[in-house]
């Protein structure tokens, strides 16, 4: 099955040029109480709020991704992005070509050096939003989006008539990725956006009848602790600002729970 763009509709597949048809998977990552262990034998789990990458995602296309850009800003914003997935593809290139030959040192040093003009260019990728270069971890879900294979995937085509569609079936991600802030992703590509949330909470993205539950958070006091520790907010603090910032959210009713003894 060939692996298709949700916000466009456009088979996905290896090219020489960017955008082309190249593209990415989209993950979300998400604000989760995780437990510590302690430190004596008689001591109780604590939990801290942590950001978890989810393994759940969809397809986002770079024409797209390029579309809700402004034209002046997608050279300082696209092209690091560009040049950290082509130096990823040169290195898997010569990785691939490499595999079980005898490497002789110019082998071996064309492999590093390829490799290093690689993890340069990966670090210097900004870890803020890619759109609007805020701090995404800022209480709200975030997605990161990792590139897809090249090398790789374009060993496993699928298509109708031709094999020149990357599958979704059997398909890798990279290393080479960015991020997008929980508005941007919502307000960009409310497809994706749709999608993620469907199979986050199981819903059928085709049934009319499905719609969310009630508009209730319940939440114990050590859940509210770790999570006022970690984002410096108070549970209130958010809700009210989903409020304000009209998210389509008009009220949210908050159930306190306390410590069962």
């Amino acid at each position: 099955m060939s692996l298709a763009c949700p916000e466009c509709l456009k088979d996905l597949g290896p090219s020489e040029d960017f955008p082309g048809r190249e593209g990415t998977m989209v993950h979300p990552n998400l604000l989760s109480l995780v437990y510590t262990i302690p430190k004596k034998q008689d001591e109780k789990p604590g939990y801290v709020m942590k950001y978890l990458p989810i393994e759940i995602s969809t397809s986002l296309c770079f024409e797209c991704i390029e579309g809700q850009i402004q034209a002046e800003k997608r050279e300082t914003l696209l092209k690091p992005i560009y040049d950290c997935y082509k130096a990823e593809t040169y290195w898997r290139m010569v990785e691939e070509q490499q595999k079980g030959k005898w490497c002789d040192s110019s082998d071996s040093r064309l492999w590093i050096d390829k490799h290093n003009q690689f993890q340069e260019k990966l670090k210097a990728l900004k870890r803020t939003c890619v759109f609007c270069d805020s701090n995404v971890k800022n209480g709200f879900p975030f997605f990161r989006a990792r590139v897809i294979d090249k090398v790789y995937s374009s060993q496993h085509l699928s298509g109708v008539f031709q094999f020149t569609n990357y599958s979704f079936s059997d398909m890798k991600t990279g290393m080479t990725n960015f991020l997008i802030c929980f508005d941007d992703m919502q307000s960009h590509f409310p497809k994706c956006f749709k999608l993620l949330s469907y199979s986050l909470v199981g819903g059928q993205r085709n049934d009319p009848d499905f719609k969310p539950g009630p508009n209730e958070l319940y939440i114990s006091s050590e859940f509210e602790k770790a999570f006022e520790s970690e984002t410096g907010k108070s549970i209130d603090d958010i809700t009210k600002e989903m409020i304000l910032d009209n998210k389509g959210i008009s009220n949210i009713r908050i159930i306190r729970k306390s410590r069962e003894k």
